[in-house]
């Protein structure tokens, strides 16, 4: 499944481009992002290659922290039901390399890193 996301292609460059999502696992959920995370301050660090730990050398990558979505592909527990909103920090990482990862537009996320919305 390839997802829609933002790319930091280069210092002060950003494009929107496409990432392969990885097939997701009996404990993934497959989530569409309804809303994702941002944080001024540490996204253009990463932008302006000024991030610790993602140098000048790290472009292209997928930035954001966190992501709302809601629910296509259940796990195998159920504890996250198809159509139910959850909020996760961590995504199974694509064909595009991920800072964080939060801005795509589909994502695959561990269930256990995800927490129901009511």
């Amino acid at each position: 499944m390839k997802a829609q996301c933002i790319l930091f292609t280069g210092i002060n460059q950003v494009e929107l481009g496409e990432t392969e999502l990885p097939s997701p696992g009996p404990d993934d959920l497959v989530v569409e992002t309804v809303m994702s995370c941002i944080s001024p301050g540490t996204e253009l660090r990463c932008l302006s290659g000024e991030q610790d730990g993602l140098g000048r050398h790290s472009f292209p990558f997928i930035p954001g922290y966190a992501i709302v979505g809601q629910v296509l592909k259940a796990d195998a527990t159920g504890r996250n039901p198809k159509g139910s909103l959850v909020f996760s920090t961590a995504n199974r990482k694509g064909s595009v390399r991920c800072a964080w990862g939060g801005h795509l537009s589909h994502a695959v996320v561990p269930a256990a890193s995800a927490y129901a919305i009511p």
